[in-house]
């Protein structure tokens, strides 16, 4: 499941929410407000996560990712996001090559 999330996670989130090794984006640097940088930030309890991920928020640029995601990869982002914090540059280097 870290595996898959974390390929969902490289395409999908890595541009506004950042990754291990990744301090900034040109996309972060435009939304207001800022989303969590989720590389050292402590993600939700997995079940909000699941619903911020699947839903969307509104008024913000945080998009419902639903259509593009079944429930199962959804569920992947999550155990992928829920890892992230703890991880290093290269041990997510790793995990998204292919």
């Amino acid at each position: 499941m870290v595996r898959a999330g974390a390929q969902h996670y490289a395409t999908l989130c890595a541009g506004c929410h950042l990754a291990p090794g990744t301090p900034t984006s040109e996309v972060r640097t435009g939304l207001y407000p800022h989303p969590p940088n989720l590389a050292q930030e402590e993600m939700q309890e997995s079940r909000r996560a699941f619903w911020i991920i699947k839903h969307g928020i509104k008024m913000s640029a945080m998009p419902a990712w639903g259509k593009t995601l079944d429930d199962a990869e959804v569920w992947d982002v999550v155990a992928f996001v829920r890892k992230m914090p703890g991880m290093s540059p290269d041990d997510y280097q790793q995990l998204v090559q292919r």
